[in-house]
């Protein structure tokens, strides 16, 4: 929740400091303003390539956590499914962000290549709406095993 509001912030302040004010000395002495945004554009590469690493390390001390080989492993078979789901599912939602929203970001305004990442794009997004499919379906499944196992037995 706190990753969101420092977006949120983010996006908020830097128009207002791109500004271009009445006074003649600050516009000279500070002026980030570009036409291609390209300040904007690698502080949200920074936040996004940030958020992914969080994912993937969150996502790979989750299966780290239940496939170590302890001897008081209370995890059963259907609940390490439901993980192993869980995080092949998130995987595959990280996919399209690497290798569609960053190059996206980060691309210029005269692109040739427009043809190819339509398609690229469209293919992502089937793809991408998949996996958050599949992610909301396992975290319930996921749910609703640790209810069972736990609150009903």
């Amino acid at each position: 929740m706190d990753r969101s509001y420092c977006i949120i912030v983010l996006f908020l302040v830097l128009p207002s400091t791109c500004q271009e004010k009445s006074t003649a000395w600050l516009t000279d002495v500070v002026d980030i303003r570009d036409k291609n945004h390209e300040i904007t554009k690698y502080i949200a590469v920074l936040f996004f390539t940030a958020l992914l690493l969080c994912g993937i390390i969150s996502n790979t001390l989750m299966a780290v956590v239940v496939f170590s080989k302890q001897q008081n492993n209370h995890y059963g078979r259907e609940f390490t499914l439901i993980i192993l789901q869980v995080i092949i599912s998130n995987f595959t939602a990280f996919l399209p962000q690497i290798f569609v929203v960053l190059p996206e970001i980060l691309k210029t305004k005269n692109s040739s290549y427009s043809n190819e990442t339509t398609w690229i794009n469209r293919a992502f997004s089937t793809s991408n709406t998949f996996s958050l499919f599949s992610i909301l379906h396992f975290s319930l499944l996921l749910t609703l095993n640790r209810f069972v196992a736990l609150i009903l037995p």
